[in-house]
């Protein structure tokens, strides 16, 4: 199996390629580019959420795998939580990352 580019990884517009993936602190330059217009909100958009998953996902070896158990993982805990908190307590918490949103793993 072939390893990607280590991160982080960035973004930037070059005039010659468009927007570019880039890793920063590299000789290997330019990881991926991805068109040709710097104002195309949703090709920023793309590099921006390609950039945060693979930063995001630095320090996890295999992510295809790692991922969904993760998910179980918040899936359980949620549950388990659910089940000792009473539910007026969720109801005050502030939750800025949506820890507590449920989703299907």
């Amino acid at each position: 199996m072939t390893t990607h580019t280590p991160g982080p990884w960035n973004t930037r517009f070059s005039g010659s390629h468009g927007r570019e993936i880039v890793q920063p602190d590299s000789l290997k330059g330019v990881i991926a580019v991805l068109g040709e217009r710097e104002t195309d909100e949703e090709e920023l958009a793309n590099g921006r959420r390609i950039v945060a998953c693979v930063n995001a996902c630095k320090d996890i070896s295999d992510p295809e795998f790692e991922i969904p158990q993760l998910l179980q993982y918040k899936a359980n805990l949620l549950k388990a939580l659910e089940e000792t908190v009473p539910r007026d307590a969720l109801k005050t918490y502030r939750d800025p990352d949506n820890i507590l949103q449920k989703e299907t793993p």
